[in-house]
């Protein structure tokens, strides 16, 4: 009886505990919004401070009204504070994995530029779509709330085509593997209740002269009774950090750097008069929101899936009698030798194989390319001038495949495999950086066939917020 009762008082306990702590609902609307680039800069930097912030969504609206931008996803949710949230619109994208060689009875007339796909055996999903989790504190008042926020937006660019093998009538065989695009950002944030709140900007790879903007609004509500107020008062920090990379010329990008440093003008505005000129290109425009000493990410990324691994060439030799096996060997040898000799000859003639080429590719692996940015900026003061920033950027560039010859099967095919062609860039400092001001952060001249230069500046923004935050 005792034991019923001392369940039944810890049960009771758990739900006050559990009143006082879930004290307000967060109502969440979740936005990517895709809109010019130039537009887009400009929304950015009016979303840097909360002073614009209204001014940047009204600059939206006009673009929406107007057709300039398009919304590509909305999605809503609502949970308590203190507690993980996930709110979730995605699709799945199953895709081949594993693959078996094609019948030959089933392969199409010999006729030279022909191509027919793999079995595909094995199947794998990818989820697409977008999806946000939080976890948010909110202030005693509820106008305030604090927590990590992250954002991420996949999306399916369509496949590549691998072909692994050629027969010696052309006829082409081969795999396809998707791509997937990835826009991710995973920040700290401070935020009011019902502003809007930047969370993360893309120049997306796959939409020429359009940037993808994350948007996050949260508002509260009351919902249970007030906790003690013993936590007393705190001022929280709060960030934004902006990244732009520019692409010029080897002369205009000179041009801009002298103006940076021997002029001391203002980078941001003379890399945007180039740009609204027509000198530059924007390639990157990050801003992540932030607060001290945690650290931020965000990925612009394309998912590459390419083959790594061939299984043995099935043989049926062994089904033949002696003499037809060491014929077929004979002749199969000779083509070997001549196709070696003149690889990009004419093809030798076909008859019906007694082999395929090898097995497709049963084992692939995943290149990202693109640009991954994290930062993490040190306590400052409201008088400060400058704030201690650790920055690490990673740029991986994609050019293609190598496409090697990997063996010659005895009647005349011929077996490929690929290797990725990429380019990679990294960069870490760690340095004080000054309040609200741009900053030459890097000045790099790619190499053939781009032959221009990449100018990338940075910049961080400080606010103090008054937080009143609570215990039970």
């Amino acid at each position: 009886m005792s034991a019923r009762i001392s369940r039944t008082l810890i049960f009771v306990a758990m739900l006050l505990c559990s009143r006082v702590l879930a004290e307000w609902n967060v109502a969440t609307e979740f936005r990517i919004v895709r809109v010019p680039v130039r537009a887009g800069v400009e929304i950015v930097e009016q979303f840097s401070e909360e002073r614009t912030t209204p001014d940047a969504m009204n600059t939206l609206a006009r673009l929406l009204q107007k057709g300039e931008a398009t919304v590509v996803t909305e999605v809503f949710g609502k949970g308590v504070s203190g507690v993980l949230q996930t709110i979730e619109h995605i699709e799945e994208h199953r895709y081949p994995t594993e693959f078996e060689a094609p019948n030959p009875q089933f392969a199409p007339q010999a006729t030279s530029g022909l191509a027919i796909p793999a079995v595909r055996t094995v199947m794998d999903v990818r989820n697409t779509g977008t999806a946000l989790q939080y976890e948010m504190e909110v202030a005693a008042d509820g106008l305030i709330l604090s927590g990590r926020v992250a954002c991420v937006h996949v999306r399916h660019l369509g496949d590549l085509r691998y072909e692994y093998g050629v027969r010696a009538d052309g006829l082409k065989y081969y795999v396809e593997q998707p791509n997937f695009l990835v826009l991710r950002s995973s920040a700290d944030v401070v935020m009011k209740s019902g502003l809007p709140h930047l969370t993360g900007s893309f120049v997306a790879a796959d939409v020429p002269g359009q940037m993808e903007l994350q948007i996050v609004t949260m508002k509260t509500a009351q919902i249970g009774v007030s906790a003690s107020s013993e936590g007393g008062n705190e001022v929280k920090q709060s960030s934004r950090m902006d990244v732009r990379r520019y692409r010029l010329t080897v002369e205009d990008g000179t041009r801009a750097r002298i103006a940076i440093t021997r002029e001391k003008r203002d980078p941001s505005e003379v890399l945007n008069a180039m740009m609204r000129d027509s000198k530059a290109t924007l390639s990157l425009c990050a801003s992540l929101p932030s607060v001290p000493n945690q650290q931020n990410v965000q990925e612009n990324i394309i998912e590459f899936r390419y083959p790594t691994e061939f299984e043995p060439p099935g043989r049926v030799l062994a089904l033949m009698d002696t003499a037809t096996r060491q014929r077929e060997l004979r002749i199969a040898t000779a083509r070997v030798r001549k196709i070696i000799s003149g690889f990009h000859g004419p093809p030798q003639p076909y008859s019906s194989p007694f082999n395929l080429p090898a097995v497709p590719q049963t084992t692939f692996e995943v290149r990202n390319t693109g640009s991954t940015i994290q930062s993490e900026s040190g306590s400052v003061g409201e008088k400060d001038a400058s704030v201690m920033l650790n920055l690490s950027m990673h740029e991986v560039g994609w050019s293609g495949f190598t496409r090697r010859l990997k063996a010659v099967e005895p009647q005349g095919e011929r077996v490929y495999d690929y290797q990725p062609k990429s380019a990679t860039q990294k960069t870490t400092e760690n340095r004080a950086l000054p309040v609200g001001k741009w900053v030459l952060q890097a000045f790099h001249k790619r190499p053939a066939p781009f032959n221009d230069v990449e100018i990338t500046i940075v910049r961080i923004k400080t606010n103090h917020v008054q937080f009143t935050h609570q215990k039970p």
